[in-house]
């Protein structure tokens, strides 16, 4: 179509961004040697994700509770597919997580997505969330629909969600009370 923007290859673009880093990517309970680093990633979406006004308090991760956390997920049909982006120390930097439970065939949430903050601008968060979307689709073909939130300050995720094709669907504010 004349005037039209060229088509970008997004996938090719990230990963062109993301050169020394490397995809490692699982489905359902995180392997044990990424539980220790999973955990740190985890902990920090309490500290580094923007959340507007809201205050959390930081939560503390480590890989017990990685493993007690996947253990519910399994109990309860969850399935999860998660990508993570590892440095060249082979640490795991960035992550994202979808699910789908067995009793809710064709839907995913779409759930965390974190870049380490020494690790941000390489466009891991667009590169580990494609990735990730062709494994949960790889893995679990009868997903039809992906729902996922932001908060409006978050505007990278924001973009990449939009890059991707997610489409706001509703608005939610949030309230806060200290007590």
């Amino acid at each position: 179509m004349a005037g039209s923007a060229p088509e970008i290859d997004l996938t090719a673009s990230a990963r062109l961004s993301a050169r020394g880093y490397r995809l490692v990517q699982w489905t359902g309970v995180t392997p044990p040697e990424h539980l220790d680093d999973l955990a740190v990633l985890i902990g920090r979406m309490s500290t580094d994700a923007p959340t507007g006004d809201l205050a959390f308090e930081p939560q503390r991760w480590d890989a017990e509770r990685v493993r007690e956390r996947d253990a519910v997920a399994v109990r309860n049909g969850v399935r999860a597919a998660v990508t993570a982006a590892q440095a060249t120390d082979g640490r795991l930097v960035a992550y994202t997580e979808a699910s789908t439970c067995v009793v809710a065939d064709g839907f995913s949430s779409q759930g965390d997505t974190l870049v380490a903050l020494a690790h941000r601008g390489h466009r891991l968060g667009l590169w580990i969330k494609l990735a990730n979307l062709e494994l949960l689709l790889r893995a679990h073909p009868e997903v039809r629909a992906i729902d996922t939130f932001n908060a409006d300050d978050n505007r990278w995720m924001v973009a990449i969600n939009e890059q991707l094709g997610f489409r706001p669907l509703r608005r939610q504010t949030d309230w806060e009370l200290g007590l």
